[in-house]
Protein backbone atom coordinates (compact mmCIF):
# COMPACT_ATOMS: atom_id res chain seq x y z
CA UNK A 1 0.00 0.00 0.00
CA UNK A 2 2.74 2.32 0.72
CA UNK A 3 4.28 1.92 -2.87
CA UNK A 4 0.43 2.43 -4.10
CA UNK A 5 0.62 5.86 -2.22
CA UNK A 6 4.20 6.62 -2.83
CA UNK A 7 3.41 6.22 -6.80
CA UNK A 8 0.58 7.77 -7.08
CA UNK A 9 1.04 11.37 -7.90
CA UNK A 10 3.06 10.25 -10.93
CA UNK A 11 0.90 7.62 -12.13
CA UNK A 12 -1.97 10.57 -11.78
CA UNK A 13 0.06 13.00 -13.59
CA UNK A 14 0.98 10.45 -16.48
CA UNK A 15 -3.00 9.75 -16.37
CA UNK A 16 -4.33 13.47 -16.39
CA UNK A 17 -1.36 14.39 -19.32
CA UNK A 18 -2.88 11.50 -21.51
CA UNK A 19 -6.46 12.86 -21.06
CA UNK A 20 -5.60 16.43 -21.24
CA UNK A 21 -3.85 15.48 -24.54
CA UNK A 22 -6.04 13.12 -26.05
CA UNK A 23 -8.75 15.80 -25.69
CA UNK A 24 -7.00 18.98 -26.87
CA UNK A 25 -6.67 17.13 -30.24
CA UNK A 26 -10.76 17.85 -31.30
CA UNK A 27 -12.10 21.16 -31.27
CA UNK A 28 -13.54 22.40 -28.10
CA UNK A 29 -15.75 25.45 -27.72
CA UNK A 30 -13.97 28.62 -29.91
CA UNK A 31 -10.63 25.71 -29.84
CA UNK A 32 -10.03 24.57 -33.18
CA UNK A 33 -8.00 21.30 -31.47
CA UNK A 34 -4.47 20.73 -32.20
CA UNK A 35 -4.72 17.39 -34.69
CA UNK A 36 -1.12 16.48 -33.86
CA UNK A 37 -1.50 15.55 -30.10
CA UNK A 38 -2.82 12.82 -31.15
CA UNK A 39 0.64 10.95 -32.05
CA UNK A 40 2.16 11.78 -28.20
CA UNK A 41 -1.84 11.57 -26.29
CA UNK A 42 -1.00 7.74 -25.79
CA UNK A 43 2.79 8.49 -24.67
CA UNK A 44 1.91 8.65 -20.71
CA UNK A 45 -0.64 6.27 -21.01
CA UNK A 46 1.86 4.12 -22.07
CA UNK A 47 4.32 4.62 -18.88
CA UNK A 48 1.64 4.53 -16.59
CA UNK A 49 0.12 0.94 -18.16
CA UNK A 50 3.69 0.02 -16.50
CA UNK A 51 3.61 1.15 -13.33
CA UNK A 52 -0.15 0.09 -11.93
CA UNK A 53 -1.35 -3.31 -10.75
CA UNK A 54 -3.90 -5.07 -13.18
CA UNK A 55 -6.72 -4.91 -10.75
CA UNK A 56 -5.88 -0.71 -11.46
CA UNK A 57 -6.74 -0.90 -15.00
CA UNK A 58 -10.01 -1.72 -15.20
CA UNK A 59 -11.61 1.39 -13.20
CA UNK A 60 -9.08 3.21 -14.90
CA UNK A 61 -10.02 2.64 -18.01
CA UNK A 62 -13.38 3.49 -17.55
CA UNK A 63 -12.73 7.33 -15.85
CA UNK A 64 -10.83 7.64 -18.72
CA UNK A 65 -13.39 7.02 -21.33
CA UNK A 66 -15.76 9.01 -19.45
CA UNK A 67 -13.80 12.07 -19.58
CA UNK A 68 -12.53 11.79 -22.93
CA UNK A 69 -16.16 11.69 -23.56
CA UNK A 70 -17.26 13.64 -21.26
CA UNK A 71 -14.54 16.85 -22.20
CA UNK A 72 -14.64 16.44 -25.61
CA UNK A 73 -18.39 15.95 -26.51
CA UNK A 74 -19.96 18.53 -23.51
CA UNK A 75 -22.30 19.65 -25.92
CA UNK A 76 -24.33 16.52 -25.64
CA UNK A 77 -25.73 18.10 -22.12
CA UNK A 78 -27.25 20.37 -24.52
CA UNK A 79 -29.48 18.02 -25.96
CA UNK A 80 -30.78 16.88 -22.87
CA UNK A 81 -28.48 16.26 -19.44
CA UNK A 82 -28.82 12.63 -19.37
CA UNK A 83 -27.41 12.37 -22.83
CA UNK A 84 -24.12 13.60 -21.79
CA UNK A 85 -23.73 10.80 -19.22
CA UNK A 86 -25.18 8.39 -21.30
CA UNK A 87 -22.81 9.01 -23.56
CA UNK A 88 -19.92 9.00 -20.80
CA UNK A 89 -20.95 5.46 -20.31
CA UNK A 90 -20.99 4.17 -23.46
CA UNK A 91 -17.45 5.30 -23.68
CA UNK A 92 -16.36 4.32 -20.70
CA UNK A 93 -17.49 0.35 -21.10
CA UNK A 94 -15.30 0.45 -24.40
CA UNK A 95 -11.95 2.21 -22.47
CA UNK A 96 -12.42 0.02 -19.09
CA UNK A 97 -11.93 -3.52 -21.02
CA UNK A 98 -9.36 -1.66 -23.28
CA UNK A 99 -7.16 -0.81 -20.38
CA UNK A 100 -7.41 -3.91 -18.56
CA UNK A 101 -6.06 -6.18 -21.52
CA UNK A 102 -3.14 -3.58 -22.35
CA UNK A 103 -2.23 -3.79 -18.33
CA UNK A 104 -2.74 -7.48 -18.37
CA UNK A 105 -0.33 -8.13 -21.38
CA UNK A 106 1.86 -5.44 -20.64
CA UNK A 107 4.82 -7.22 -19.85
CA UNK A 108 4.52 -10.21 -22.43
CA UNK A 109 5.94 -10.68 -26.07
CA UNK A 110 4.22 -8.86 -28.26
CA UNK A 111 2.82 -6.24 -26.12
CA UNK A 112 3.73 -3.22 -27.90
CA UNK A 113 2.00 -4.51 -31.16
CA UNK A 114 -1.07 -5.97 -29.52
CA UNK A 115 -1.59 -2.63 -28.28
CA UNK A 116 -1.81 -0.77 -31.35
CA UNK A 117 -4.27 -3.50 -32.86
CA UNK A 118 -6.26 -3.75 -29.10
CA UNK A 119 -6.59 0.25 -29.46
CA UNK A 120 -7.89 0.04 -33.32
CA UNK A 121 -10.06 -2.75 -32.48
CA UNK A 122 -12.07 -0.45 -29.75
CA UNK A 123 -12.22 2.20 -31.81
CA UNK A 124 -14.10 -0.18 -34.75
CA UNK A 125 -16.27 -1.33 -32.06
CA UNK A 126 -17.12 2.24 -31.02
CA UNK A 127 -19.05 1.61 -34.81
CA UNK A 128 -20.21 -1.54 -34.16
CA UNK A 129 -23.50 -2.39 -32.44
CA UNK A 130 -25.89 -1.13 -30.34
CA UNK A 131 -23.64 1.43 -28.56
CA UNK A 132 -21.91 2.41 -31.86
CA UNK A 133 -20.65 6.09 -31.27
CA UNK A 134 -17.43 6.93 -32.50
CA UNK A 135 -17.15 10.21 -31.70
CA UNK A 136 -14.44 11.41 -29.79
CA UNK A 137 -12.47 7.99 -31.39
CA UNK A 138 -8.59 9.59 -32.84
CA UNK A 139 -8.79 9.22 -36.32
CA UNK A 140 -11.56 11.69 -36.54
CA UNK A 141 -8.84 14.69 -35.31
CA UNK A 142 -7.15 14.32 -38.59
CA UNK A 143 -9.60 15.43 -41.00
CA UNK A 144 -7.62 17.88 -42.52
CA UNK A 145 -4.37 16.25 -43.15
CA UNK A 146 -4.62 14.53 -46.62
CA UNK A 147 -1.91 11.89 -45.28
CA UNK A 148 -4.87 10.64 -43.02
CA UNK A 149 -7.55 11.08 -45.74
CA UNK A 150 -5.24 9.03 -48.24
CA UNK A 151 -4.77 6.38 -45.54
CA UNK A 152 -8.33 6.12 -45.00
CA UNK A 153 -9.34 5.55 -48.75
CA UNK A 154 -7.22 2.26 -48.55
CA UNK A 155 -8.14 0.82 -45.05
CA UNK A 156 -10.75 3.55 -43.63
CA UNK A 157 -10.87 5.22 -40.01
CA UNK A 158 -9.09 2.17 -38.78
CA UNK A 159 -6.65 1.75 -40.48
CA UNK A 160 -5.60 5.66 -39.43
CA UNK A 161 -6.30 4.12 -35.99
CA UNK A 162 -3.26 1.75 -36.80
CA UNK A 163 -1.02 4.26 -37.70
CA UNK A 164 -1.62 6.41 -35.43
CA UNK A 165 -1.06 4.38 -32.39
CA UNK A 166 1.68 2.85 -33.98
CA UNK A 167 3.44 6.80 -33.82
CA UNK A 168 2.61 6.79 -30.43
CA UNK A 169 4.51 3.38 -29.78
CA UNK A 170 7.76 4.58 -31.36
CA UNK A 171 7.93 7.76 -29.73
CA UNK A 172 7.46 5.39 -26.60
CA UNK A 173 9.78 3.27 -27.31
CA UNK A 174 12.41 6.48 -28.03
CA UNK A 175 11.67 7.70 -24.66
CA UNK A 176 11.99 4.77 -22.63
CA UNK A 177 15.44 3.80 -24.38
CA UNK A 178 16.91 7.35 -23.77
CA UNK A 179 19.75 6.85 -21.89
CA UNK A 180 21.38 10.51 -20.48
CA UNK A 181 25.08 11.04 -21.51
CA UNK A 182 27.39 9.42 -18.36
CA UNK A 183 29.06 11.82 -16.40
CA UNK A 184 33.23 12.08 -17.38
CA UNK A 185 35.42 12.56 -14.42
CA UNK A 186 37.52 15.71 -13.75
CA UNK A 187 40.11 16.20 -16.32
CA UNK A 188 39.01 12.94 -19.02
CA UNK A 189 38.19 13.53 -22.33
CA UNK A 190 35.03 14.16 -23.69
CA UNK A 191 35.44 13.22 -27.25
CA UNK A 192 33.41 10.35 -27.66
CA UNK A 193 30.92 9.23 -25.06
CA UNK A 194 31.41 5.13 -23.89
CA UNK A 195 29.77 2.66 -26.30
CA UNK A 196 27.17 1.53 -24.37
CA UNK A 197 26.03 5.30 -24.46
CA UNK A 198 26.17 5.44 -28.17
CA UNK A 199 23.87 2.07 -28.76
CA UNK A 200 21.61 3.92 -26.33
CA UNK A 201 20.90 6.70 -27.64
CA UNK A 202 20.92 5.32 -31.43
CA UNK A 203 18.61 2.92 -29.54
CA UNK A 204 15.95 6.70 -28.46
CA UNK A 205 17.07 8.26 -31.43
CA UNK A 206 15.67 5.97 -34.14
CA UNK A 207 12.06 5.34 -32.87
CA UNK A 208 11.76 8.96 -31.67
CA UNK A 209 12.87 10.35 -35.49
CA UNK A 210 11.05 7.55 -37.20
CA UNK A 211 7.88 9.21 -35.08
CA UNK A 212 8.96 12.73 -35.75
CA UNK A 213 8.72 12.17 -39.20
CA UNK A 214 5.63 10.03 -39.88
CA UNK A 215 3.77 12.41 -37.53
CA UNK A 216 5.22 15.54 -39.89
CA UNK A 217 3.81 13.72 -43.21
CA UNK A 218 0.28 14.22 -41.45
CA UNK A 219 0.93 18.17 -42.11
CA UNK A 220 0.17 17.62 -45.77
CA UNK A 221 -2.79 19.07 -46.68
CA UNK A 222 -5.25 17.11 -48.77
CA UNK A 223 -4.66 16.87 -52.31
CA UNK A 224 -7.57 17.86 -55.44
CA UNK A 225 -8.91 15.12 -57.30
CA UNK A 226 -8.18 14.83 -61.32
CA UNK A 227 -10.28 17.20 -63.07
CA UNK A 228 -13.33 16.70 -64.47
CA UNK A 229 -14.11 15.88 -67.92
CA UNK A 230 -14.46 19.96 -68.90
CA UNK A 231 -11.29 20.35 -67.29
CA UNK A 232 -11.97 21.92 -64.39
CA UNK A 233 -12.82 21.04 -60.79
CA UNK A 234 -15.86 18.34 -60.21
CA UNK A 235 -17.28 20.56 -57.63
CA UNK A 236 -17.59 24.27 -58.90
CA UNK A 237 -19.72 27.47 -56.85
CA UNK A 238 -22.46 27.95 -59.38
CA UNK A 239 -23.00 30.86 -61.31
CA UNK A 240 -25.99 31.34 -61.17
CA UNK A 241 -26.65 33.82 -64.14
CA UNK A 242 -25.81 30.95 -66.99
CA UNK A 243 -27.08 27.56 -66.87
CA UNK A 244 -24.65 24.62 -65.52
CA UNK A 245 -22.66 23.53 -68.24
CA UNK A 246 -23.18 20.12 -70.37
CA UNK A 247 -22.12 17.22 -68.05
CA UNK A 248 -22.82 18.92 -64.97
CA UNK A 249 -26.18 19.55 -62.11
CA UNK A 250 -26.65 21.97 -60.47
CA UNK A 251 -27.97 21.71 -56.60
CA UNK A 252 -28.66 24.40 -53.59
CA UNK A 253 -28.13 23.22 -50.35
CA UNK A 254 -29.96 25.55 -47.91
CA UNK A 255 -28.87 26.57 -44.39
CA UNK A 256 -31.75 28.40 -42.56
CA UNK A 257 -30.34 28.38 -38.91
CA UNK A 258 -32.87 28.51 -37.52
CA UNK A 259 -32.87 28.39 -33.60
CA UNK A 260 -36.05 27.44 -32.24
CA UNK A 261 -36.34 23.86 -31.13
CA UNK A 262 -39.72 22.54 -33.07
CA UNK A 263 -41.94 21.50 -30.34
CA UNK A 264 -44.81 22.32 -31.80
CA UNK A 265 -47.12 23.84 -34.49
CA UNK A 266 -45.81 27.02 -34.37
CA UNK A 267 -42.49 26.18 -34.24
CA UNK A 268 -42.83 23.66 -37.24
CA UNK A 269 -44.52 27.42 -39.10
CA UNK A 270 -41.70 28.87 -38.21
CA UNK A 271 -39.26 26.93 -39.79
CA UNK A 272 -41.21 26.60 -42.88
CA UNK A 273 -40.99 30.03 -43.16
CA UNK A 274 -37.44 30.33 -42.64
CA UNK A 275 -36.39 28.14 -45.42
CA UNK A 276 -39.16 28.92 -47.48
CA UNK A 277 -37.59 32.57 -47.71
CA UNK A 278 -34.44 31.11 -48.60
CA UNK A 279 -35.95 29.28 -51.17
CA UNK A 280 -38.01 31.45 -52.79
CA UNK A 281 -34.64 33.43 -54.71
CA UNK A 282 -33.53 30.61 -56.20
CA UNK A 283 -36.45 29.72 -58.42
CA UNK A 284 -34.93 31.23 -61.33
CA UNK A 285 -31.11 29.55 -60.56
CA UNK A 286 -32.09 26.73 -62.94
CA UNK A 287 -31.56 24.05 -60.39
CA UNK A 288 -31.71 20.90 -60.84
CA UNK A 289 -32.17 19.57 -56.98
CA UNK A 290 -32.91 21.89 -54.40
CA UNK A 291 -31.88 20.09 -50.69
CA UNK A 292 -33.33 21.18 -47.30
CA UNK A 293 -31.71 19.39 -43.95
CA UNK A 294 -32.73 16.69 -41.61
CA UNK A 295 -36.54 17.51 -40.34
CA UNK A 296 -36.97 20.38 -41.69
CA UNK A 297 -40.67 19.52 -41.51
CA UNK A 298 -41.07 17.68 -38.37
CA UNK A 299 -44.67 16.48 -38.79
CA UNK A 300 -45.36 13.70 -41.09
CA UNK A 301 -46.96 15.07 -44.60
CA UNK A 302 -48.56 11.81 -45.72
CA UNK A 303 -50.33 10.99 -42.85
CA UNK A 304 -51.26 14.34 -42.18
CA UNK A 305 -52.40 14.92 -45.66
CA UNK A 306 -54.74 12.39 -45.27
CA UNK A 307 -56.52 12.68 -41.24
CA UNK A 308 -56.17 16.85 -41.53
CA UNK A 309 -56.35 16.64 -37.72
CA UNK A 310 -55.38 18.75 -35.59
CA UNK A 311 -56.23 21.29 -37.65
CA UNK A 312 -52.81 23.88 -37.33
CA UNK A 313 -51.05 21.18 -37.93
CA UNK A 314 -53.03 20.15 -41.38
CA UNK A 315 -52.46 23.59 -42.55
CA UNK A 316 -48.45 23.54 -42.04
CA UNK A 317 -48.30 20.30 -43.35
CA UNK A 318 -50.81 21.42 -46.80
CA UNK A 319 -48.85 24.70 -47.30
CA UNK A 320 -45.93 22.65 -47.24
CA UNK A 321 -47.13 20.24 -49.69
CA UNK A 322 -48.26 22.71 -51.79
CA UNK A 323 -45.00 24.21 -51.78
CA UNK A 324 -43.03 21.86 -52.83
CA UNK A 325 -45.42 20.19 -55.78
CA UNK A 326 -45.24 23.46 -57.41
CA UNK A 327 -41.24 23.79 -57.09
CA UNK A 328 -39.55 24.03 -60.59
CA UNK A 329 -36.70 20.71 -59.81
CA UNK A 330 -36.43 18.07 -57.68
CA UNK A 331 -36.70 18.87 -53.93
CA UNK A 332 -35.19 16.49 -50.69
CA UNK A 333 -36.02 17.34 -47.39
CA UNK A 334 -36.16 15.90 -44.21
CA UNK A 335 -39.06 14.64 -42.51
CA UNK A 336 -40.84 12.45 -39.82
CA UNK A 337 -42.93 9.64 -41.70
CA UNK A 338 -45.67 7.53 -40.07
CA UNK A 339 -47.79 5.16 -42.09
CA UNK A 340 -50.93 6.57 -43.66
CA UNK A 341 -52.89 3.33 -43.64
CA UNK A 342 -52.91 3.62 -39.25
CA UNK A 343 -54.84 6.29 -38.11
CA UNK A 344 -53.09 5.62 -34.63
CA UNK A 345 -49.39 6.39 -36.31
CA UNK A 346 -47.17 3.50 -34.61
CA UNK A 347 -45.04 3.91 -36.54
CA UNK A 348 -42.58 6.74 -37.03
CA UNK A 349 -39.25 7.01 -38.46
CA UNK A 350 -36.86 10.03 -39.60
CA UNK A 351 -36.80 9.86 -43.88
CA UNK A 352 -34.95 11.59 -46.26
CA UNK A 353 -38.30 12.67 -49.00
CA UNK A 354 -37.81 13.83 -52.81
CA UNK A 355 -40.39 15.34 -54.31
CA UNK A 356 -40.58 15.67 -58.15
CA UNK A 357 -43.17 16.15 -60.84
CA UNK A 358 -45.76 17.10 -58.26
CA UNK A 359 -45.52 15.06 -55.41
CA UNK A 360 -43.36 12.36 -53.30
CA UNK A 361 -41.32 10.14 -55.63
CA UNK A 362 -38.76 8.76 -53.21
CA UNK A 363 -38.28 7.97 -49.87
CA UNK A 364 -35.22 6.91 -47.60
CA UNK A 365 -36.23 5.78 -43.64
CA UNK A 366 -32.85 6.55 -41.66
CA UNK A 367 -31.28 3.03 -40.78
CA UNK A 368 -29.07 3.97 -38.23
CA UNK A 369 -29.98 5.65 -34.84
CA UNK A 370 -28.52 6.88 -31.91
CA UNK A 371 -28.58 4.57 -28.76
CA UNK A 372 -30.97 5.33 -26.51
CA UNK A 373 -32.23 8.81 -27.74
CA UNK A 374 -33.07 7.31 -30.96
CA UNK A 375 -33.99 3.92 -30.23
CA UNK A 376 -34.07 1.15 -27.39
CA UNK A 377 -34.46 -2.50 -28.40
CA UNK A 378 -34.73 -4.13 -24.96
CA UNK A 379 -37.82 -1.89 -24.04
CA UNK A 380 -39.59 -5.20 -22.97
CA UNK A 381 -37.08 -6.09 -20.77
CA UNK A 382 -35.98 -2.68 -19.15
CA UNK A 383 -40.30 -0.54 -19.39
CA UNK A 384 -39.36 1.37 -16.40
CA UNK A 385 -36.00 3.02 -18.72
CA UNK A 386 -37.44 2.71 -21.90
CA UNK A 387 -40.39 5.09 -20.39
CA UNK A 388 -38.24 7.58 -18.85
CA UNK A 389 -35.93 7.47 -22.00
CA UNK A 390 -38.59 8.85 -24.66
CA UNK A 391 -39.43 11.23 -21.11
CA UNK A 392 -36.10 12.48 -21.57
CA UNK A 393 -35.49 12.19 -25.98
CA UNK A 394 -38.61 12.45 -27.24
CA UNK A 395 -40.18 9.04 -28.74
CA UNK A 396 -38.28 6.14 -30.16
CA UNK A 397 -37.51 6.23 -34.00
CA UNK A 398 -38.47 2.92 -36.08
CA UNK A 399 -35.15 2.31 -38.13
CA UNK A 400 -35.05 1.54 -41.87
CA UNK A 401 -34.24 -1.76 -43.72
CA UNK A 402 -33.42 -0.43 -47.42
CA UNK A 403 -30.68 1.22 -49.02
CA UNK A 404 -32.35 3.63 -51.27
CA UNK A 405 -31.03 5.54 -54.53
CA UNK A 406 -32.32 8.89 -54.99
CA UNK A 407 -32.31 9.34 -58.95
CA UNK A 408 -33.82 12.66 -60.40
CA UNK A 409 -32.88 11.55 -64.15
CA UNK A 410 -29.61 13.52 -64.09
CA UNK A 411 -28.10 12.87 -60.83
CA UNK A 412 -28.31 9.30 -59.07
CA UNK A 413 -27.22 9.74 -55.06
CA UNK A 414 -27.75 8.48 -51.47
CA UNK A 415 -29.19 10.11 -48.63
CA UNK A 416 -27.88 9.51 -45.45
CA UNK A 417 -29.14 11.06 -42.47
CA UNK A 418 -27.44 13.45 -39.57
CA UNK A 419 -25.86 9.52 -37.40
CA UNK A 420 -25.05 8.21 -40.70
CA UNK A 421 -22.29 9.73 -41.67
CA UNK A 422 -20.17 8.11 -38.82
CA UNK A 423 -20.03 4.91 -40.46
CA UNK A 424 -17.76 4.05 -43.21
CA UNK A 425 -19.18 0.24 -43.60
CA UNK A 426 -22.81 2.19 -44.03
CA UNK A 427 -21.47 4.55 -47.09
CA UNK A 428 -19.85 1.53 -48.77
CA UNK A 429 -23.41 -0.50 -48.80
CA UNK A 430 -24.57 1.63 -51.52
CA UNK A 431 -24.71 0.81 -55.23
CA UNK A 432 -23.21 2.95 -57.51
CA UNK A 433 -24.04 6.44 -56.53
CA UNK A 434 -23.21 9.74 -58.13
CA UNK A 435 -22.48 11.39 -54.81
CA UNK A 436 -23.86 11.55 -50.93
CA UNK A 437 -26.23 14.08 -49.70
CA UNK A 438 -25.66 14.28 -46.24
CA UNK A 439 -29.06 15.71 -44.73
CA UNK A 440 -27.98 17.05 -40.45
CA UNK A 441 -29.52 19.06 -37.91
CA UNK A 442 -26.96 19.70 -35.80
CA UNK A 443 -28.37 22.94 -34.13
CA UNK A 444 -29.48 21.22 -30.65
CA UNK A 445 -25.51 21.19 -29.66
CA UNK A 446 -25.32 25.17 -29.96
CA UNK A 447 -21.77 24.31 -30.01
CA UNK A 448 -19.63 24.90 -33.47
CA UNK A 449 -16.71 22.09 -31.91
CA UNK A 450 -19.94 19.40 -32.16
CA UNK A 451 -20.58 20.78 -36.04
CA UNK A 452 -16.91 20.47 -37.38
CA UNK A 453 -16.42 16.92 -35.21
CA UNK A 454 -19.68 16.00 -37.45
CA UNK A 455 -18.03 17.48 -40.34
CA UNK A 456 -14.86 15.30 -39.92
CA UNK A 457 -16.83 12.38 -40.50
CA UNK A 458 -18.11 13.38 -43.63
CA UNK A 459 -14.66 14.32 -45.11
CA UNK A 460 -13.85 10.62 -44.01
CA UNK A 461 -16.62 9.25 -45.78
CA UNK A 462 -15.89 11.15 -48.66
CA UNK A 463 -11.84 9.57 -48.79
CA UNK A 464 -13.58 6.18 -48.21
CA UNK A 465 -15.78 6.01 -51.08
CA UNK A 466 -14.13 8.16 -53.54
CA UNK A 467 -17.47 9.90 -54.07
CA UNK A 468 -18.68 14.07 -53.79
CA UNK A 469 -20.22 14.20 -50.50
CA UNK A 470 -22.70 16.97 -49.73
CA UNK A 471 -23.74 18.25 -46.80
CA UNK A 472 -26.94 20.21 -45.78
CA UNK A 473 -27.04 21.27 -42.08
CA UNK A 474 -29.78 23.73 -40.51
CA UNK A 475 -27.16 25.78 -38.71
CA UNK A 476 -23.44 24.40 -39.95
CA UNK A 477 -21.70 23.05 -41.36
CA UNK A 478 -23.31 23.03 -44.42
CA UNK A 479 -20.56 22.26 -47.52
CA UNK A 480 -19.21 20.42 -50.58
CA UNK A 481 -16.38 17.79 -50.24
CA UNK A 482 -14.43 16.27 -52.79
CA UNK A 483 -13.82 13.04 -53.39
CA UNK A 484 -10.50 12.06 -51.03
CA UNK A 485 -11.92 14.09 -48.24
CA UNK A 486 -11.17 17.83 -49.08
CA UNK A 487 -13.99 20.23 -48.24
CA UNK A 488 -13.92 22.40 -50.75
CA UNK A 489 -16.28 24.98 -50.08
CA UNK A 490 -18.43 25.31 -46.94
CA UNK A 491 -20.92 27.85 -45.30
CA UNK A 492 -20.01 29.81 -42.20
CA UNK A 493 -21.39 27.96 -38.98
CA UNK A 494 -24.97 30.00 -37.69
CA UNK A 495 -25.94 32.19 -40.21
CA UNK A 496 -29.00 31.57 -42.66
CA UNK A 497 -27.14 31.16 -46.22
CA UNK A 498 -27.71 28.81 -49.33
CA UNK A 499 -24.34 26.93 -51.25
CA UNK A 500 -25.00 26.21 -54.86
CA UNK A 501 -22.43 23.99 -56.31
CA UNK A 502 -22.05 22.81 -59.91
CA UNK A 503 -21.38 19.03 -59.62
CA UNK A 504 -19.62 16.82 -62.49
CA UNK A 505 -22.15 14.05 -62.88
CA UNK A 506 -20.80 10.41 -63.27
CA UNK A 507 -17.59 11.81 -61.49
CA UNK A 508 -16.06 9.48 -58.84
CA UNK A 509 -12.68 7.78 -57.77
CA UNK A 510 -12.07 4.17 -56.86
CA UNK A 511 -10.72 3.32 -53.97
CA UNK A 512 -8.71 0.62 -52.38
CA UNK A 513 -11.28 0.86 -49.49
CA UNK A 514 -14.86 -0.07 -51.59
CA UNK A 515 -12.59 -2.83 -53.42
CA UNK A 516 -11.01 -4.44 -50.24
CA UNK A 517 -10.00 -2.24 -47.37
CA UNK A 518 -13.77 -2.20 -46.30
CA UNK A 519 -12.47 -5.62 -44.68
CA UNK A 520 -9.69 -4.18 -42.87
CA UNK A 521 -11.93 -4.07 -40.01
CA UNK A 522 -11.91 -7.80 -39.93
CA UNK A 523 -7.63 -8.13 -40.25
CA UNK A 524 -7.72 -6.05 -37.19
CA UNK A 525 -9.51 -8.38 -35.13
CA UNK A 526 -7.64 -11.19 -36.37
CA UNK A 527 -4.83 -9.57 -36.07
CA UNK A 528 -5.00 -8.60 -32.80
CA UNK A 529 -6.65 -11.74 -31.55
CA UNK A 530 -3.19 -13.64 -32.80
CA UNK A 531 -1.10 -11.03 -31.10
CA UNK A 532 -3.21 -11.69 -27.99
CA UNK A 533 -2.60 -15.41 -28.46
CA UNK A 534 0.95 -14.87 -28.64
CA UNK A 535 0.74 -12.94 -25.30
CA UNK A 536 -0.42 -15.46 -23.60
CA UNK A 537 2.50 -18.12 -24.60
CA UNK A 538 4.61 -19.08 -21.62
CA UNK A 539 7.94 -16.96 -21.20
CA UNK A 540 10.97 -18.68 -22.63
CA UNK A 541 14.54 -17.53 -23.36
CA UNK A 542 14.17 -16.86 -27.19
CA UNK A 543 15.22 -13.89 -28.74
CA UNK A 544 11.04 -13.52 -29.53
CA UNK A 545 11.33 -12.75 -25.87
CA UNK A 546 13.49 -9.61 -26.29
CA UNK A 547 10.59 -8.12 -28.00
CA UNK A 548 9.83 -4.58 -26.42
CA UNK A 549 6.72 -4.73 -23.51
CA UNK A 550 4.57 -1.74 -23.63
Amino acid sequence: MNKFWRQLPGNAGLFCLSVALYVLAFPIGNFQGLPLLVFVALIPLFFWIQRIRWWEALPAGLVYGALVNGLGCYWLHNFAPPALFIGMFVAAIRFGPLFLLLRLTARRRFALPAAIFFWAATDIISSLWYLAYPYMTVPYALYESGTALFIASLGGVSLVSVAIVTVNAFFYLGLRAWRPPASQPAGASAAWPPASNLLGQWRSLGPLLAGLTASLLFLLPPVSPPAATDGQSPLLLADTTLPPSPGRVRVALLQPDNPHPQRDYRDYGLCFSNIRRLSEPLKDAQLDLLVWHETAVVPAISWYLRYRQPRELYEIVQAVDSYLSGWPAPVVLGNGWADPANSQRPTRQNVAVMYQNGGEAQRYAKMKLVPFSEHFPYARQFPALAVWLEEQFGHFWKAGVEYTIFDTGKIRFAAPVCFEDSFGQHFAAYGPVDSFVVLTQDSWAKADAMQLQHLSMSAFRAAESGRIVLRVANSGYTAGILPGGRIEHRLPPFEPDSLILDIATGYRQATVFMAVGKHFDKAVFIIGTLLLLLCCLPESRSKLDKNPSV
